[in-house]
Parts: structure tokens; C-alpha cells; sequence
């Protein structure tokens, strides 16, 4: 009997990293921040929950929301950053987005504002996206998990509301 428990008992302590993936998420919270604007968490229940209510209204985007495992965002105030150099505070992320093999798919420069959209892709499948913004007075991170469909990138724009304005394509799946 004490074999059995024992055995259930490690089973059940497994099942959760069996079906739990941390592919595609990266270290969103900054070590030098005192606290974030906006701090967004969102698990694969409610991104469930979220793909049916706007399959009702938006067929395209609760496809894209299906397939995402996660998301995470943060916004950071400028002025909460310990006075750490700006340019320090983006590369915090693209430095772990490097060593970890993601790759740099758009990157804009503008005179008051940096956008950089990052992917991990596993052959054909695209399991991690990370949007930053970086902006004069604040700093604006997005990670998204999951299966993402390279049909509906296009989502992203209403996601982070960053006006990235990635190409609206179709690719053979």
C-alpha cells in the first residue's frame, strides 16, 4: 500500500511539468526596477477562456489566442529604473534573448522610440515572441508562449498595441 502512495503521489508531483512548457518565456521582470506600471500574467486557462469569448466576434484572433500558452507584460516607468542607463534597461533582455538562440525578426529605430520583435523558432514552429518598446518614458515588454500561428502575426499590433505594423502573409502550414 505504502508503494502505491508513494507512486501516486510522485506521478501527481510530475504531471504538472509534463504539461507545462517554459518554452517560449524568458525572464520578463527587470532586476533594477522598483516596480512596474502594468504587470500582466496570463496562464493557459485564460488564454482558453479568452479564445472562445472573442471566437464569437473574431474568428482570426481567438485562433491566434488558442495557440498561446502565456502571456506576460510589463511596463516600466522610466523614472522607477534606479537611474540606470536607458540603453541598459532593453539590453538586459536582448542579452538573455541571444544566449538562448532567439532570433531578431523586425527592428525599428526612431528618433524617440526602439521597437524589437524576437522569435524562438523549433523547425517550422514558431513557440516564443518577446515585443519590446522602448520609449523616452517608458519601457514596454510583451512574451507570448505558445504555438504561434505565422498566418496571424499580424495580431501582435493589437496585442501590444505598438503599431509594429508586421506584414499580414500566408504561408502553407
Amino acid at each position: 500500500m505504502k508503494v502505491v502512495l508513494v507512486a501516486i503521489i510522485g506521478i501527481g508531483c510530475l504531471l504538472p511539468s509534463l504539461f507545462s512548457s517554459n518554452e517560449g518565456l524568458i525572464e520578463i521582470d527587470h532586476p533594477y526596477a522598483e516596480g512596474t506600471k502594468v504587470k500582466v500574467n496570463v496562464g493557459k486557462v485564460l488564454l482558453f477562456v479568452a479564445s472562445k469569448i472573442a471566437g464569437k466576434e473574431d474568428p482570426e484572433a481567438a485562433k491566434f489566442i488558442s495557440g498561446l500558452s502565456a502571456v506576460k507584460v510589463r511596463i516600466y516607468d522610466r523614472s522607477h529604473l534606479w537611474g540606470i542607463e536607458p540603453e541598459e534597461v532593453p539590453r538586459f533582455y536582448e542579452r538573455q534573448l541571444r544566449e538562448a538562440e532567439w532570433d531578431v525578426m523586425v527592428r525599428v529605430r526612431e528618433e524617440e522610440s526602439n521597437v524589437a520583435v524576437y522569435s524562438l523558432t523549433k523547425g517550422d514552429n514558431i513557440s516564443g515572441l518577446v515585443v519590446i518598446v522602448d520609449k523616452p518614458e517608458e519601457l514596454i515588454v510583451v512574451n507570448l508562449a505558445g504555438r504561434i500561428d505565422i498566418n496571424n502575426l499580424a495580431q501582435i499590433n493589437g496585442i501590444t498595441d505598438a503599431n509594429i505594423n508586421l506584414p499580414e502573409h500566408e504561408f502553407d502550414n
